[in-house]
């Protein structure tokens, strides 16, 4: 996917077009997947994180002009998503010691 056209497609989908939506996130998903399943270690939680993630997306105001692709920014997203969910489970972890 050429970069400018990820963007295209976000801001398409953030105006109502809904095969734009679908088709960014079929286009996002495995990876973000992949990359939540590698850092959270279940499966379940990969998916929420990855959720979560797109309704970061939809709601946020990226700059695309900074040079990122659209997935670049989907995958930050994801990964601290991750890493909050790693942070509560550290808290719950250590609030029975």
């Amino acid at each position: 996917m050429n970069p400018s056209d990820g963007w295209q497609l976000w801001q398409q989908a953030c105006r109502g077009d809904a095969a734009s939506a679908t088709r960014l996130v079929r286009q996002l998903t495995p990876q973000a997947l992949g990359l939540a399943l590698q850092i959270v270690r279940q499966h379940a939680d990969a998916e929420d994180m990855v959720q979560e993630a797109f309704l970061r997306l939809w709601n946020s105001d990226p700059q695309s002009d900074r040079g990122a692709t659209v997935a670049t920014y989907f995958n930050t997203i994801v990964i601290n998503r991750c890493k909050t969910l790693l942070a509560k489970r550290r808290e719950l972890a250590t609030d029975h010691e």
